[in-house]
């Protein structure tokens, strides 16, 4: 069981920028989407398809943004996995047997063979925060504008060429961002909807992830409690785990 366009960018001065202040605008919008949010606890569903498979199942989490988490995947209320990350390294655990638990010595791996899509840990805190798993960038210019979208900014790196677009609708409210890969080509693409305010936070009630085999992820936020206080002991495993 699962579980659970190209091209380059033409390098951009800081004097194109000056001269483009709603591009600078929006790149700073992305860059502080729920700035100050540094803990989460929440929980929603998540669904998973691929070709004629679907899985559905509830999830609970709590993280520190933006490279810890405790995510809890539950079916018919019970536990089935566990991924617990310290910002160090990602551990997964089995409440079904399904695998033995086994600890990747990595920051941020990859998730794919659990999610069948090129995804990472820390993008999926960033998705569940209410944010875009954004890489660093330095340059942004707008696109042609298409209707019924406001503005669409590519966002690039000096001698990477472009790494990311962010789609705005009529309120610059970000609803679709595409992860470029170095080769040029699509990773993958988010589409944000629904969105709710808890709080000072803005987030998305349903997040699409979609690759460019057509697989999906999509992530329904349904209670999203920010700036609790989360112990450190979250994200450490205990002896019965």
């Amino acid at each position: 069981m699962v579980f659970l366009v190209s091209g380059c960018a033409g390098i951009m001065t800081g004097k194109a920028r000056e001269e483009d202040p709603r591009a600078a605008r929006l790149a700073q919008e992305v860059r502080t989407l729920n700035q100050g949010l540094e803990t989460v606890k929440g929980t929603g569903i998540i669904i998973l398809v691929n070709g004629s498979t679907r899985q559905r199942f509830k999830i609970a989490w709590a993280a520190l943004v933006p490279d810890k988490i405790r995510l809890t995947i539950l079916e018919t209320g019970i536990p089935v996995e566990t991924i617990v990350a310290d910002g160090e390294k990602v551990t997964f655990i089995s409440h079904t047997g399904r695998h033995q638990r086994h600890t990747v010595k990595a920051p941020n791996p990859s998730l794919k063979s659990m999610v069948d899509l090129p995804i990472h840990i820390r993008e999926i805190i960033s998705l569940l925060s209410g944010k875009l798993p954004l890489e660093p960038f330095d340059q942004e210019r707008l696109s042609t504008t298409i209707k019924p979208f406001a503005a669409k900014l590519l966002l690039s790196r000096k001698w990477r060429g472009i790494i990311g677009r962010v789609q705005f609708d009529t309120n610059d409210q970000v609803v679709e961002y595409e992860v470029v890969g170095r080769d040029g080509n699509l990773v993958y693409q988010v589409n944000r909807s629904e969105f709710k305010s808890f709080g000072s936070y803005l987030v998305p009630g349903t997040t699409l992830v979609k690759d460019p085999s057509g697989r999906t992820m999509t992530l329904q936020i349904n209670n999203f409690y920010p700036d609790l206080p989360v112990k450190a002991s979250v994200f450490a495993l205990t002896e019965t785990e």
